[in-house]
């Protein structure tokens, strides 16, 4: 597929984009038939769950790779102001993951560079491997369409090992928003939904705030964390949201100088916490950590990307680069096997008692401490700016 060099011609827009408030559905597992019945299981739980899924298996029914399939595989040239915008499905094969490109969706040049580095510093600052060989991988991928509309191009598609990524385009709006698991990830940033989309859509088009001037590749990090750290052991809400959070804010530090589209989001980006119910100190660090904030609303809940943001930036801090690699070889060693969706006080405790033991019997007050002194996790009821 040709790539037309084409500037980003977009109007400078400064103000920060606002995602929709919306909760995003993906069906993790490996499809499996029983009789006429298609059955979604889990590989990362101790049972497996069924859940009937719309539509039946064709009777010549076989995975594909995704050369297999008729849409055109894109090819990028590096440069960020050559930018591709689909007009069709397509998708793009790198090392370690494919790109399946939604219509409508404006790629810069350099993305797959980006994308690149993004997951070998994730693996090198987590210590984890995006393709663990003790994973469970599905012959064929995750089954996301629910964003179709009925129409879902990348039926019965396999991709061994390598991470699925999904570009989407939100043009009617929906309201859909980034979201990961073990088994992929769909990504939805409205810089990048092509022009026509953003100028013909009064959503876009009368919002114009909402559209930063710049791709924030943090977004991207952090969705492909959870897709790492899923894929190597399931862990609390906390420790899921913090680590992602964390590694959103490590990662494009780390690659700002190196990747220049990097270096403008590492600039730009809004580094502004959600609220908290209340303050964090000594007395209570440990208490919240195994409440794991599952009292919260749902429209209240967004303390625990906060706290496991800084509960996560005290420890690399105190421990140094291998600090994950070391909390989650000690949850396998503990046997630890958590299903976050039931909550379990007594499950999570054993979370908290594998950071006591990596850490110290006082880490959570040493954490706690370490709040006050540097007035982080202090404000109340409002969104905190960095």
């Amino acid at each position: 597929m040709k790539i037309e060099p084409k500037t980003n011609s977009k109007k400078p827009l400064y103000a920060v984009g606002a995602a929709l408030l919306a909760t995003t559905t993906m069906l993790t597992g490996c499809l499996q038939t029983a009789g006429e019945a298609t059955i979604w299981e889990d590989p990362t739980t101790t049972t497996s769950e069924e859940v009937q899924i719309e539509g039946e298996i064709d009777e010549g029914f076989c995975v594909k790779a995704p050369n297999e399939l008729p849409y055109e595989e894109v090819k990028l040239d590096g440069i960020e102001e050559h930018h591709f915008v689909s007009t069709d499905y397509c998708y793009l094969e790198s090392e370690k993951y494919v790109l399946f490109i939604d219509k409508g969706i404006d790629i810069p040049g350099d993305f797959q560079v980006n994308v690149d580095a993004i997951i070998d510093e994730l693996e090198a600052e987590l210590g984890l491997s995006s393709c663990p060989d003790t994973y469970e991988y599905c012959e064929w991928m995750i089954n996301v369409s629910i964003y179709f509309d009925g129409e879902y191009p990348w039926y019965n598609v396999g991709v061994g090992t390598k991470i699925p990524i999904f570009l989407m385009a939100d043009d009617k709006p929906e309201g859909w928003i980034s979201s990961a698991t073990s088994e992929g990830a769909v990504i939805v940033i409205y810089e990048m939904f092509s022009e026509e989309i953003l100028n013909s859509v009064p959503y876009y088009r009368d919002n114009p705030s909402y559209i930063n001037d710049y791709l924030d590749y943090t977004d991207i990090a952090h969705e492909l964390t959870h897709v790492i750290t899923e894929r190597n052991h399931r862990t609390t809400e906390i420790i899921t949201e913090g680590i992602a959070e964390y590694m959103g804010y490590s990662v494009i530090e780390a690659l700002a100088d190196e990747y220049p589209s990097i270096g403008v989001a590492q600039e730009r980006r809004n580094l502004d916490d959600y609220s908290l119910p209340e303050k964090v100190n000594s007395e209570n660090a440990e208490r919240i950590f195994i409440e794991d904030y599952m009292t919260l609303s749902s429209a209240e809940r967004g303390a625990q990307y906060t706290y496991g943001k800084y509960l996560f930036m005290y420890l690399y801090e105190l421990n140094g680069s291998d600090t994950y690699k070391k909390l989650n070889d000690k949850i396998i060693e503990m046997g630890i096997n958590y299903d976050r969706m039931e909550y379990s006080e007594e499950e999570v405790n054993k979370f908290a008692t594998a950071i006591k033991e990596l850490f110290g019997e006082d880490v959570f007050e040493k954490f706690g401490e370490w709040c006050v002194e540097n007035d982080h996790l202090q404000t109340v009821g409002e969104m905190v700016t960095e």
